[in-house]
């Protein structure tokens, strides 16, 4: 990629968190825990989290985080998947 193309990249996402931030204080949800609330919303066919960190790229870790922070808050609901031995 081209600077302009990062320089456009870097501008898209400082504008997406500013638009974000409002919600996420509104909701007192971090801006990891409202990315994977949006990409289940958006993406009902991925069911877990290690869907999120295939799909969207983002550290394990982070998605761990975020998933232990929304389950503790009630937003989230772990369940056995058929056919599986984890939840």
């Amino acid at each position: 990629m081209t600077s302009i193309h990062w320089d456009t990249v870097t501008r898209l996402r400082r504008l997406y968190a500013q638009a974000m931030d409002p919600v996420c204080r509104r909701f007192d949800l971090t801006a990891n825990e409202m990315g994977v609330l949006l990409f289940l919303a958006n993406n009902p066919q991925y069911t877990r989290a290690a869907d999120i960190v295939s799909v969207r790229g983002i550290a394990k870790s982070h998605v761990s985080a975020a998933v232990s922070a929304l389950e503790k808050r009630g937003g989230w609901h772990k369940s056995r998947m058929p056919g599986t031995g984890g939840a």
